[in-house]
Parts: C-alpha cells; sequence; structure tokens
C-alpha cells in the first residue's frame, strides 16, 4: 500500500518470476470550469475575464497519479451544472467556481438536485475558504474550487490532491516545516497559505499573495501554512513544485 510502480519495480518483479502485480487503477477525472463571463483562449474583452483556474488543474490531477480526462465549459445555470455532474464516466468530478454563496454560484444547488452528500462545505483558511468535497450516491466525488485563481490553487493542493492521492493508495507525505522569515501577520481566526522560496530550513515571503492572483505563487517554491494567532516559530508547508 503506498507504493508507487516504478520502472525499476516493474523490472524487479520480472526479475522474480512475477508475471502480474495488484494495482490501484488511475482515478479519473473531469474538470467543470464554471462562468458566464470566463472565456478560454486569448485576452478577455470588457467584462470578461480569462479562465486562469482551468489551466492549474490538469497538472495537480496527473501529478497526484490520477488521469485527466477532459476539461469542459458550462454556463452558470443550475440545470447545466446538474448535466456535468450526472456522468458516469469519472471517479471525480473538479468544478471551477460556483462554490461560494453569490448569485451565480449555483454547485451547491445542483449537488442536492442529484442527492450528494456535502463533506467539506468551506474551509477555515485563507485563500481558499469557499472550497467544497461532496460525495454522489453513486460513490464518485465533486471537489469544487473557489472562483479566485489563488484560492483555487490552494484547494487544489489542500483537497484535491490529497484525495487523488488516496485513492491511488499513496501514503501521505511525511510534513516538513522551516522557519519562516519575519513579514508575515497571522490572520486572527482562519490559517493562512502564504507563498514562499525555501532555502535550507528558512522560508521566505514572496508577497503577491492576493486571492485573485497567481503572480506569487508562481514565484514560489511553497505554501507556508501559518496557523491563526501564529507569532513566529516553524511551519509547515505545502509543497508547489511536485
Amino acid at each position: 500500500m503506498g507504493t508507487v510502480v516504478s520502472s525499476a519495480v516493474l523490472g524487479l518483479a520480472a526479475a522474480v518470476g512475477m508475471d502480474w502485480l495488484w494495482v490501484r487503477r488511475r482515478a479519473r477525472v473531469a474538470v467543470v470550469v464554471t462562468g458566464d463571463e470566463v472565456v478560454c483562449s486569448g485576452v478577455p474583452g470588457d467584462g470578461f475575464v480569462r479562465d486562469a483556474i482551468g489551466p492549474v488543474v490538469p497538472s495537480v490531477v496527473v501529478k497526484a497519479g490520477a488521469e485527466l480526462v477532459g476539461v469542459v465549459h458550462v454556463a452558470d445555470r443550475v440545470e447545466a451544472l446538474v448535466t456535468a455532474l450526472q456522468r458516469d464516466d469519472v471517479d471525480v468530478i473538479v468544478v471551477c467556481g460556483a462554490t461560494s454563496k453569490g448569485p451565480a454560484d449555483h454547485l451547491r444547488a445542483a449537488l442536492g438536485e442529484v442527492g450528494a452528500d456535502v463533506v467539506v462545505a468551506g474551509v477555515e483558511c485563507r485563500p481558499g475558504h469557499p472550497q467544497l468535497l461532496a460525495a454522489l450516491p453513486s460513490g464518485r466525488y465533486v471537489v469544487g474550487l473557489p472562483g479566485n485563481p489563488f484560492a483555487a490553487l490552494a484547494a487544489c493542493v489542500t483537497l484535491l490532491a490529497p484525495l487523488l492521492g488516496a485513492l491511488a493508495g499513496r501514503a501521505p507525505k511525511a510534513a516538513v516545516t522551516v522557519e519562516l522569515r519575519e513579514g508575515v501577520v497571522a490572520h486572527a481566526r482562519d490559517t493562512r497559505l502564504v507563498p514562499v522560496v525555501v532555502s535550507g530550513s528558512t522560508a521566505t515571503p514572496v508577497g503577491h499573495d492576493r486571492p485573485g492572483t497567481l503572480w506569487g505563487a508562481a514565484l514560489a517554491d511553497a505554501l507556508a501554512v501559518v496557523p491563526p494567532g501564529w507569532t513566529g516559530g516553524p511551519v509547515e508547508l505545502i509543497d508547489l513544485t511536485g
């Protein structure tokens, strides 16, 4: 359990006379991008935004040991999301956006329509609070990512990747801790995820960490997990390099 079957493992198995191995099937993942204002190519015009979340998810899926089936774009309609949730050829459906409680956020209503059990309905972290995990009656899973790009990335590495790793039978990695340099202010109630560059046992914030931008995350090696009320000392890291 938890062993990745590498080329060397395959060769060793053959050398000792094994003709086959029991393995976990790769989880199959579909990505659903929501938003009438979202465009998936080119420079967006007035009133539109370029999709920055759909391109993030495939690499997370592959690095977690799963198989990407495809990426589709649906309108901000409950019925469109219901249709997207009813496909039966995947194990996990990742919905980008529509997880909050605004007038165009229809994921919760769609999950109610299909009889899903919402397991995670928000997490006390910043960014990434309105992330969501639901189990469908068929045994498949739905992961809801926030609509802001950095918040969506945070949900990818804290919720989606661990789920896919568990489905693949991978053992969780041991936590890595570092000393965080000055310049980070903890939140009073929520855990902060702060983009940092790592050098040895020290991490330095790179800034540019607002929920709507991936600038800081693109510069970073990892996210530092800063608990509420933190005033110094070691913090855990979430790797961004794969």
